[in-house]
């Protein structure tokens, strides 16, 4: 019997690689950015926002001694290189100066595209 086994050939790489769903990978990137918020981070938002207004983010999250935003996304690809994401949710925040927080409920939505193997938030429109 173990001579049998010996015969087996290993797996080929292609069947050892999982091919990640395309949903997932953006996911991820929204995850990313909601972490970037949570962090009060203008990097890490740009890291997968490249077109993020990191000084605007900065002077907002500035006045904000925490933040938690929370948010579900139904993603919906568009093409093979393009996605949309409707998100709802809410933001808590309490700011430096006056120290009581908020919670608000907010929608977003986002147009993310593959570039190089890579998701990118390409636009990001909130509303209350």
């Amino acid at each position: 019997m173990s001579a049998e086994l010996a015969r087996t050939p290993p797996p080929t790489a292609a069947a050892a690689t999982a091919v990640v769903p395309r949903t997932t990978l953006i996911q991820n990137v929204l995850d990313r950015y909601r972490d970037a918020l949570n962090a009060l981070d203008p990097m890490a938002a740009r890291a997968v926002w490249p077109s993020a207004d990191v000084k605007g983010l900065d002077r907002a999250f500035k006045g904000l001694k925490e933040q938690r935003v929370q948010f579900d996304c139904k993603i919906t690809p568009v093409g093979a290189t393009a996605a949309t994401a409707s998100c709802v949710g809410k933001v808590a925040y309490v700011p430096k100066v006056g120290g009581k927080g908020d919670v608000k409920d907010q929608q977003w939505e986002f147009k993310l595209l593959e570039k190089n193997d890579s998701w990118l938030i390409d636009r990001v429109v909130t509303t209350r």
